[in-house]
């Protein structure tokens, strides 16, 4: 499906930056036919080119290619650095608070009698 599908999408490209050519050919100033070949002589009054009544147009048909290209060019202003003063607040001694919002584990060990690789779902071979 990958391969399919890269085909299609290459003759795509392929045919939209290849373009093609459309000749418009012209029979007593009303469209009177449009091919991608040209052909020689009128196929309506039967006149040769070059004469008055008939008259041809070339169109190309492409995508185009002029795209914009970036500059890598950077350009480095100069820094300029705005110092402030920095003022130290005195911290407040915490430690007594800190002590005494310990809490203590004092529950009773897991005794469901399955093995801790079973709860935590760790299985090594």
């Amino acid at each position: 499906m990958k391969k399919f599908l890269v085909t299609i999408l290459t003759f795509i490209y392929l045919a939209t930056t290849t373009g093609a050519t459309v000749y418009t050919h012209y029979c007593m100033g009303k469209a009177s036919s449009v091919n991608l070949v040209k052909e020689d002589g009128c196929s309506k009054c039967g006149t040769q080119p070059g004469e008055d009544c008939c008259s041809d147009e070339l169109k190309v048909i492409k995508v185009n290619d002029n795209h914009q290209h970036t500059s890598n060019e950077i350009s480095f202003a100069p820094a300029s650095a705005i110092l402030k003063r920095q003022y130290k607040l005195a911290e407040p001694d915490l430690s007594g608070i800190a002590a005494a919002s310990r809490t203590y584990n004092n529950s009773p060990p897991n005794a469901s009698g399955t093995s801790l690789c079973i709860l935590n779902c760790v299985f090594r071979i």
